[in-house]
Order: structure tokens, then sequence, then C-alpha cells
């Protein structure tokens, strides 16, 4: 079985037409409460412990307009991971900026998301976690670095 303890922590804030929140929290065992980057943890896989935050902050220019920024981090425990999956994700960063405008019952956005990924293979030992032989016994630690760019136009209709 796997204990999970979490402390977190957030805020919402608002001045005029600016919105500003956020939230962080760190713990052990959070895949499955917070959507931590290895949501299916094995319980026979060990304790990973790490943390993760994100930020947003938006201006209303009027009722219609408006501009929101974004970003967030999940960084689990490097060494708890990789002694407990092998290799797998070791730092995930998405950062977003959006322009709505809202008419009535339409609304539109145009927005911009970038993702930052490390994936990280663990100097490799004889066995890994739950009996499983992994493919290259003796090769050493190595990070890589990945990004995304996606550009999006989104429209709704609310009835």
């Amino acid at each position: 079985t796997l204990t999970t303890t979490i402390v977190s922590a957030g805020f919402k804030a608002t001045l005029g037409p600016v919105l500003v929140a956020g939230h962080g929290w760190y713990g052990k065992n959070a895949g499955s409460l917070f959507g931590h980057i290895f949501a299916m943890q094995h319980p026979q896989a060990g304790d990973i412990s790490g943390f993760g935050a994100w930020g947003q902050a938006g201006l209303s220019f009027t009722p219609q307009l408006a501009f929101w920024v974004f970003g967030g981090i999940d960084k689990p425990n490097k060494a708890e991971i990789l002694k407990a999956m092998g290799a797998y994700y070791t730092q995930n960063v998405q950062l977003c900026a959006m322009l709505s405008f809202v008419a009535g019952p339409l609304a539109f956005s145009l927005e911009y998301m970038r993702v930052m990924s490390d994936f990280t293979t663990g100097a490799v030992p004889a066995t890994a976690a739950m009996g499983a032989t992994p493919a290259n016994p003796g090769a050493a630690e190595r990070t890589y670095s990945n990004a995304m760019n996606q550009i999006a136009l989104s429209g709704a209709f609310f009835f």
C-alpha cells in the first residue's frame, strides 16, 4: 500500500480588471490526487515525493475582451522516480497565453501554449522495479529535454 501526504496552499485575488490566482503543493505519492506526471503509480514502486505549482493572471480590457497568462510546473523527486520507474518524466513545465472575446452566447479565443518536459533514463540497475529486467543494465543516467509549441483558435456557443 501507499500512503499519500500532501501540503497545499492557493490564493485568488481580484483588483478591478485584474485577477491573479495560484496554487502550490508538496507531497508524497500525490499522482492520483493532483495529476502528477506519474499519475498511475504502482504500490510496489515505492514512495515518490514531489511538488507542483501553477499561477495565472488575467486582465479584462472590456467586459468582452481579456488577456490571460498561465504557468505551471510538475516536478517529482528525480532520484525517487528513477529508482521506482527506471526512466520517466522528471519535470514538466507549461506556459500559456490567451486572448479571449465574448459576445453574448459566443466566445472566441486565440491561445498559445508551450510545454517543456524532461525525460530521464536513470543509471540502469541489474533489475528494475517490480522485478523487470532492464534493456540496458549498467547504462549511465541521461536526460532528454523536449519542447512543444501550439497555437489554437477556439470558439464556443453557450446556450
